[in-house]
């Protein structure tokens, strides 16, 4: 994915997100390779082996924690909260 893509789909600035990418990469997580287009301003990121591996461990680590934080909750009560976060991310897509 380009720069300018992660940017859009992120909502952020190229320029914010070059400075992520430019520390991914230093931690070996991201390699950035300029396109065959013959523009060199165009890059494209791909996650590395352990930038992958790190993305799955996050993933992992996130569901555990969802899962410890509504461990309370019955079906219908995260129903309800499932319903409230959908609303609210519907209101921010609007801003």
């Amino acid at each position: 994915m380009t720069i300018g893509a992660l940017a859009e789909r992120v909502e952020t600035t190229s320029a914010a997100v070059t400075q992520l990418v430019n520390g991914l990469a230093r931690a070996g997580l991201v390699t950035r390779e300029r396109a065959e287009t013959g523009d060199r301003r165009v890059a494209t990121v791909s996650l590395t082996a352990a930038g992958h591996a790190r993305h799955i461990e996050r993933q992992t680590q996130l569901e555990r924690s969802l899962d410890e934080a509504l461990a309370d909750l019955d079906a219908t009560q995260v129903q309800s909260v499932a319903t409230v976060l959908l609303r609210l991310a519907d209101l921010y897509d609007t801003l």
